[in-house]
């Protein structure tokens, strides 16, 4: 399974599926890939039981919505409004209202609530939503070349040398969600690029030690 593939995705549901709904898939996906010989059903059915056994567990799948759920606030702790509402910035009133209460109506939880609503009163108001937008611009971290111009992927994705997988798919997310214009979104992909494939990854850090080892 690839980092950004979730057991949501294995399973084919979505993240506010029902149990019955994840259970249902499963059964499906168990009587199509089971019957199957060979090492790739094998390897199939393996995925599918592992999404089952923590999807169809509410204490697991709680904890693993926590772990999943991207990044929902800027480095210095502001929180992300738009990546709470799960819209683009920029987005228009139309799609905020949408989202709003899409969540609404699949929310789990008191404090997954609390942020929807806050979220909400913040970007349905213009003038909240302009003051936000200003403070939020200020708290993305900015992308810090070399001396010798070479980029700091790593910067860019406002994550820190060492960051797990997790991390970095988090802030990719969150990043993109916040992307102004088309030379900084070419930069972030670009930057994820590197950071999203481990052999990549392996092959910059060893560059990164020594272009940016004032920093390391």
């Amino acid at each position: 399974m690839t980092a950004d593939k979730t057991y949501y995705d294995v399973l084919g549901v979505d993240r506010n599926a029902t149990a019955d709904e994840i259970k249902q898939a499963y059964r499906k996906l168990a009587r199509i890939w089971h019957p199957k010989p060979g090492p790739d059903a094998e390897a199939k059915m393996k995925e599918i039981n592992e999404a089952y056994g923590v999807l169809g567990d509410p204490t697991k799948r709680n904890q693993y919505d926590e772990k999943i759920r991207p990044a929902q606030t800027s480095s210095n702790g502001t929180k992300n409004y738009y990546a709470i509402l799960g819209v683009k910035f920029g987005a228009t009133q139309d799609e905020i209202r949408t989202a709003y209460l899409n969540l609404l109506s699949n929310c789990r939880d008191a404090y997954e609530l609390a942020n929807i609503n806050e979220a909400y009163l913040v970007l349905s108001d213009p003038r909240k939503r302009k003051q936000y937008d200003k403070k939020l611009r200020h708290a993305q971290p900015k992308p810090q070349p070399s001396s010798n111009g070479t980029k700091n992927y790593y910067a860019i994705l406002g994550v820190k040398f060492g960051a797990t997988q997790n991390q970095i798919n988090a802030a990719y997310r969150n990043r993109l969600s916040n992307c102004r214009d088309e030379y900084e979104r070419a930069d972030i992909n670009e930057a994820y690029s590197v950071l999203g494939d481990p052999l990549k990854r392996a092959a910059y850090d060893m560059f990164y030690t020594v272009i940016f080892r004032d920093a390391y």
